[in-house]
């Protein structure tokens, strides 16, 4: 450029280039048209839309239809420069300032100091730059500071003039006037240290001492200070100038407040999804789904993944290696939504790991309104759902067994009923309540009964199938649900597994303790079609079970709903009976099978009700031992017992013992041995003439327990038993510990022991151990003189039971006692007797065989039922039967089958005309029939036959017959 005083020497007419029009253009001709200094105006990407007058003349650029673009403006160097730098600057911050240089239209370069300033978009205009340019040589050298406001005057950025000795502002342009709030002369009168605050003042001084004397100074930041006091950032730039031969500085002024602000923003928000503790993914959102531009450090903690190995990925590798499809279908759909979404996954860390991820999906827009990336925060929900879950179980189970409680339980069995129905299956709805548990409990204290509940617990679960449920209701209460299943049908043989799993002993912190339960079953839809008739009817059924003995299942039927009444009644008119003196004790006598005297007695309690009339004891005592009472009533038996047998000693009759019967929970009182002596002392009765009967089940409860409860009892001088022998579960190598002095076979036992052969083998087996652990044996319940013969046979030492004397009142025994009622002696055996027994159900055939053996001298008996045949073989020695096969009760091979366990020494023979030939093979090949002969018989062979099997009986036993 050729300038002359500030003066441009050649000065024509330019016009802006076609199409150029509208405000900004206008404004750009108004305010540079025939400026002193070259200006332009530029579209965004730095093309020439219009130059002024000093511009077509000093550099000759732009005749008609040309098109001034970066590249015909700019040497080569020079462009790089302002596409690199100028424009990009200049877009950011609002303006450049930099040493360029222009080519001319004869390719010469001319230098400048240039000024890019960036012209927003607005009101319908493009973005656009001014460029402003003045001469190197020249551009330090104004006349007048007239001149220079006017160049500047309507600039919209502050600008002004300073002087660089005193500080003072020259000159100051509209724009800082206003963004400032100083009028002109306010700012005239001061210098550029007012408009800072006081902490920059030092950073000033020190600024003003490097300032170059000549030339530009780079964009620097400043805090500037506004009239009203509020503090801005500003970017600053200046250049050395003069103005009326005074050196100044000419500073223009970019107030970057706002962005700086906005970075602060921008960087404390970086910061806080750094810091931040909750998972951040932005993803970038394309055709093919979103991937992960970004993820903070505590998603790459959760996840368990770098950030190299997320980039580029998309958010289904939270999904795991096969992800679920409704998670999978959710994640797209947020990621697809237009709005904000919340949904919850099963996300996977990168070692398999399961977590649960609160997901929340907001989407970012671009510039048009079209979604551009998605910003994800995951919230770990893990440790929530797991304590969701743990709530949901505790309130669904049981604390103690983690069995399903009440509430899950209902809720289960609701389902089974609607799926029996539906499906037509059978289904059993199960009540169990364990046999004497609180007796347990107080006696093993609450610790180890709540140990035993939870064995009991799982061994029920044990014994279920995987279509079941077993709960715990509470306290010693567990129910279970039974239904069809392809694992099995219903029977009742899995309840019977079920009663021997509860009954088998338990170790407790080195004690053995044995339980027993009652069980009580209903079925649907037979006993009702809702679950509260089921509970209610399985509970009825329970309680028959608890009446019926315990230790057994019931099945509900509708007789007991008038049990269940008169149990209530029972307990509610046996709580006055003793104070009512309705109470009174019989004596059944104990009889020496080898005398025949009475040895002792036992007392049983009775009860006569006014209204009701004898009430049967097992009518009232389950139901005292359920309700405590028969800890007062037991007490009261004692005391009576010991009182009675001293009265009869004194009146001289014979001194015996009398047997009390000791319950479960008198047995566990600490106090029994105090209450023990205090009746004999309140009686005058010797120990020696007391013997307590205990059950077996209640003694191996607790074993330790029990053995120490017996020593202090034995100590007294009292004579012990076991009462109901074999019906409980007692382990013979504890059996040995307890200083017993009898055991009593149970009645059930001596009442099977004639026709069933595991009866019989019980029998002997427990007169067997009895003897061989120093015990004597006491049979219950005999009532035929074939089972007395069959006991005494065995080498039973006692017997009770209505064959000899029912229990009898008081006056009633003590006339028993005063006549010295005894049982006959056994007869003697006649050595070598033939006793041969003949077996049939047609009383002409077995008179036809009686007369055909008769002249032979045999004993000839005979019965024409089986049972009739096992009295005789209790009452007499047989060494031969002939039986018929077929028969109405139970055919010859299987009775035969059943002698042959009874009486192994006898000969067994089948005469019959109607034969099944396999049956009977298969009984010779197991050694049960000795000979098969059909009818009808040959006499004289038959009676061979016969003489045969007594001379092979005598043969393999050693007997000779007369």
């Amino acid at each position: 450029m050729v300038m002359e005083s500030g003066k441009i020497q050649q000065q024509g007419e330019a016009q802006p280039s076609p199409g150029v029009g509208g405000a900004r253009a206008q404004a750009f001709r108004r305010l540079f048209q025939r400026s002193s200094y070259v200006a332009m105006l530029l579209d965004g990407s730095g093309a020439v839309l219009a130059q002024n007058d000093c511009a077509a003349t000093t550099l000759g650029l732009g005749g008609p239809g040309a098109v001034l673009t970066p590249a015909t403006l700019y040497p080569p160097w020079a462009e790089l420069i302002v596409r690199e730098q100028g424009l990009p600057q200049a877009r950011e911050h609002g303006y450049w300032r930099g040493e360029v240089a222009l080519r001319g239209a004869d390719g010469g370069e001319h230098a400048v100091a240039q000024m890019l300033e960036f012209q927003a978009a607005a009101d319908g205009e493009e973005e656009g730059f001014i460029l402003l340019a003045t001469a190197l040589a020249d551009g330090e050298v104004y006349e007048s500071a007239l001149r220079f406001k006017r160049l500047f005057e309507e600039h919209p950025y502050p600008m002004w003039v300073y002087d660089l000795v005193t500080l003072r502002f020259l000159v100051v342009n509209a724009a800082a006037v206003r963004h400032y709030g100083y009028s002109e002369r306010e700012f005239l009168g001061m210098t550029i240290r007012d408009i800072r605050p006081p902490d920059a003042v030092d950073k000033l001084l020190c600024d003003l001492a490097r300032v170059p004397r000549a030339g530009a100074q780079h964009s620097t930041h400043w805090v500037h200070c506004k009239k009203d006091g509020t503090r801005i950032d500003v970017d600053i730039s200046s250049h050395s100038v003069k103005i009326g031969g005074r050196a100044a500085r000419f500073v223009f002024a970019h107030d970057v407040s706002a962005r700086r602000r906005a970075e602060l923003t921008l960087q404390l928000q970086g910061r806080a999804i750094e810091a931040s503790v909750n998972a951040i993914v932005i993803t970038a959102h394309r055709d093919g789904g979103d991937v992960i531009e970004y993820a903070n450090p505590a998603f790459l903690q959760l996840s368990g993944y770098r950030g190299e190995d997320l980039a580029g990925r998309d958010l289904n590798v939270l999904l795991g290696a096969f992800p679920d499809a409704a998670d999978s279908a959710a994640l797209g759909a947020a990621l697809q939504a237009v709005g904000e979404v919340t949904i919850l996954l099963r996300n996977y860390h990168r070692d398999g790991t399961l977590f649960w991820n609160q997901l929340h999906v907001a989407p970012v827009s671009d510039a048009g309104g079209a979604v551009s990336h998605h910003v994800c925060v995951l919230n770990d929900l893990t440790a929530v759902m797991r304590y969701q879950d743990q709530l949901e179980h505790q309130a669904n189970h049981d604390a103690l067994t983690d069995l399903p409680n009440r509430n899950l339980f209902g809720d289960r069995l609701e389902q089974a009923i609607h799926y029996a129905r539906r499906y037509a299956h059978a289904l059993w709805v199960v009540f169990i309540d364990l046999d004497n548990f609180k007796l347990v409990n107080d006696s093993l204290g609450h610790q180890l009964g709540d140990k035993l509940l939870c064995t009991v617990g799982a061994r029920l679960r044990d014994c279920i199938r995987g279509s079941d449920t077993v709960a715990r209701l509470g306290g010693d209460e567990f129910m279970l649900i039974l239904l069809d299943s392809q694992q099995g049908k219903l029977s009742p043989q899995m309840l019977r597994d079920m009663l021997d799993a509860v009954a088998a002993p338990i170790h407790l912190d080195g004690q053995e303790v044995t339980i027993t339960c009652s069980v009580g079953v209903s079925l649907y839809p037979d006993d009702g079609d809702d679950a509260q008739q089921l509970l209610k009817h399985a509970d009825i059924a329970m309680y028959r079970a608890k009446d019926g003995g315990r230790n057994q299942v019931q099945f509900y039927a509708a007789a007991m709903h008038e049990r269940i009444s008169e149990r209530t009644l029972i307990e509610a008119q046996l709580r006055h009976a003793l104070a009512r003196g309705e109470l009174s004790l019989h004596y059944q006598p104990r009889v020496d099978l080898r005398s025949g005297q009475v040895m002792g007695m036992e007392a049983l309690l009775r009860w006569r009700h006014p209204q009701l009339g004898m009430v049967a004891p097992a009518r009232f005592i389950g139901v005292a031992e359920d309700t405590g009472l028969i800890v007062p009533i037991g007490l009261w038996v004692l005391q009576q017992a010991c009182a009675q047998n001293r009265a009869w000693q004194l009146a001289g009759l014979a001194q015996m013992r009398v047997a009390v019967n000791l319950s479960a929970r008198q047995f566990r009182d600490p106090g029994l041995a105090d209450d023990i002596v205090r009746a004999l002392a309140g009686a005058g009765l010797e120990a020696r003439y007391l013997e307590l009967e205990l059950t077996e089940s209640v003694m191996m409860q607790n074993i330790d327990a029990a053995v120490e409860a017996l020593a202090r009892l034995k100590a007294l001088g009292i004579a012990l038993s076991i009462d109901d022998f074999g019906t409980g579960y007692s382990s013979l190598a504890y059996l040995k510990l307890f200083p017993l002095d009898y055991l009593k076979i149970d009645r059930s036992f001596v009442q099977d022991m004639l026709g069933d052969a595991s009866g019989a083998a019980i029998v002997r087996s427990v007169i067997g151990l009895g003897h061989s652990l120093g015990f004597k044996i006491i049979a219950e319940g005999v009532e035929t003189a074939a089972q007395l013969a069959y006991l005494r046979g065995e080498g039973c030492d006692e017997i009770q039971g209505y064959y000899f004397s029912r229990p009898l009142p008081v006056d009633e025994f003590t006339q028993l006692l005063r006549l010295e009622t005894a049982l006959p002696c056994a007869e003697a055996d006649e050595p070598g007797r033939r006793t041969l027994l003949l077996l049939d159900d047609e009383p002409n055939i077995l008179a036809a065989l009686a007369r055909l053996f008769r002249t032979d001298g045999y004993t000839v008996l005979r019965a024409d039922t089986p049972q009739q045949a096992f009295d005789l073989l209790a009452l007499q020695p047989v060494q031969v039967i002939i039986s018929d096969q077929r028969m109405p009760a139970m055919n010859g091979t299987e009775f035969f089958s059943r002698v042959k366990k009874i009486y192994p020494h006898t000969i067994r023979i089948i005469l019959s005309g109607y034969t099944d030939i396999e049956s009977v093979l298969n009984a010779i090949n197991r050694g049960e029939i000795y000979r098969f002969y059909t009818k009808p018989w040959d006499g004289a062979a038959l009676r061979e036959n016969v003489r045969e099997a007594f001379q092979y009986h005598q043969l393999l036993h050693g007997e000779k017959p007369r």
